[in-house]
C-alpha cells in the first residue's frame, strides 16, 4: 500500500538532511574530520525532531478523521475504539447514576470528542520525544495492534532517542558519531515507520 504524503514528506527531508550535513561518499576506514562529526550530531538532533513531527502530525491526523466520520456515519472504526478505550481505561466511572445531584453519563459523542482532545493534546503539547513509551502511547491509542511493533525496530528508535537526549543536553561530551551509521539507523527507523505507517491507513 503506498504511504501517506506525510510520510513522504519525512523521507523527503531526511533525504534533504542526508545531502546538506552528511558526507557525499563515506570513508571506509571511518575517519572524519572533527566537522563531519559535528554535522552527524545535527543531523541526528534534526532526523529526531523530524521523526517525532511525524509521527504527532500522522496520529493526529487519523485520530481527527476517525472521529470525524464517526460523527457523521456512526462508522466504528478500530482507531475510535482504541481511542476510546486508552482514554478511558484511566478515568473512573461516575459513583452513582441513581442518587442525585450525580449527573447523568455522557454521549459517546462527548466521550469520544474528549479522547479526541487529549490525544491531541498530548502530541501537539506534552509529548517530547520519541522513546518507547512516547511511540507507544500514540500508536496505541489510535489502534495499531501492540503485537505487530517489531521489536528490533522499537529497540533501534528507542537507543536512537535515548542517545540523541544524552549528546542534546551534554553539549560538553564530545561524541563521534560516525556519518555513515547515522545515515544507516535512520533509514532503518524510516523503513518501520513505513509499515506503519501504512497501518494507520487502516485504523
Amino acid at each position: 500500500m503506498p504511504n501517506s504524503d506525510r510520510y513522504r514528506q519525512l523521507v523527503a527531508r531526511v533525504s534533504q538532511l542526508r545531502r546538506h550535513l552528511l558526507p557525499k561518499t563515506f570513508d571506509l576506514t571511518g575517519s572524519y574530520q572533527s566537522k563531519h562529526y559535528d554535522r552527524a550530531k545535527a543531523f541526528r538532533l534534526i532526523a529526531h525532531a523530524e521523526v517525532e513531527s511525524y509521527i504527532e502530525d500522522r496520529v493526529v491526523q487519523v485520530a481527527n478523521l476517525a472521529v470525524q466520520r464517526w460523527l457523521s456515519t456512526q462508522t466504528l472504526t478500530a482507531c475510535v475504539a482504541a481511542l476510546l478505550a486508552f482514554h478511558e481505561s484511566k478515568n473512573t466511572p461516575p459513583s452513582s447514576l441513581l442518587n442525585p445531584p450525580q449527573s447523568g453519563p455522557d454521549h459517546l459523542a462527548e466521550r469520544l470528542k474528549r479522547a479526541q482532545t487529549a490525544l491531541n493534546t498530548y502530541a501537539r503539547v506534552t509529548n517530547n520525544g520519541v522513546r518507547e513509551q512516547n511511540v507507544l502511547k500514540m500508536f496505541l491509542s489510535v489502534g495499531i495492534d501492540v503485537n505487530g511493533i517489531d521489536l528490533v525496530w522499537l529497540t533501534t528508535l528507542d537507543s536512537w532517542a535515548r542517545e540523541r537526549g544524552e549528546f542534546a543536553h551534554k553539549a560538553h561530551v564530545q561524541v563521534l558519531n560516525d556519518p555513515k551509521s547515522e545515515l544507516d539507523t535512520a533509514l532503518d527507523i524510516l523503513r518501520g515507520l513505513a509499515k506503519i505507517d501504512s497501518e494507520l491507513d487502516s485504523c
